[in-house]
């Protein structure tokens, strides 16, 4: 029988994983966030999305391995003054 924890914490890392390369994508990233916070409205432009993500390199001298950690999935919009 599998432990239920070990599965929640793979379901909930696979549900990450997709988000993030879902919103990873300009498109659906601008779309969602128009909808959601203007109402359908243009405001935020796929064109103009940057992404400025951060990725964290522990290394874990006991078990002589190197960590890759990605953080939060940030994008900056730049703008016109529009």
């Amino acid at each position: 029988m599998e432990n239920q924890s070990f599965k929640h914490k793979k379901n909930h890392k696979e549900f990450d994983l997709f988000t993030r390369e879902y919103l990873n994508n300009p498109e659906l990233f601008s779309d969602i966030f128009n909808a959601v916070l203007f109402n359908g409205e243009n405001k935020i432009d796929k064109n103009k999305l940057y992404d400025t993500s951060q990725i964290d390199v522990f290394n874990d001298i006991e078990k002589d391995k190197h960590l890759i950690r990605e953080r939060d999935l940030i994008k900056i919009c730049k703008s016109d003054g529009n």
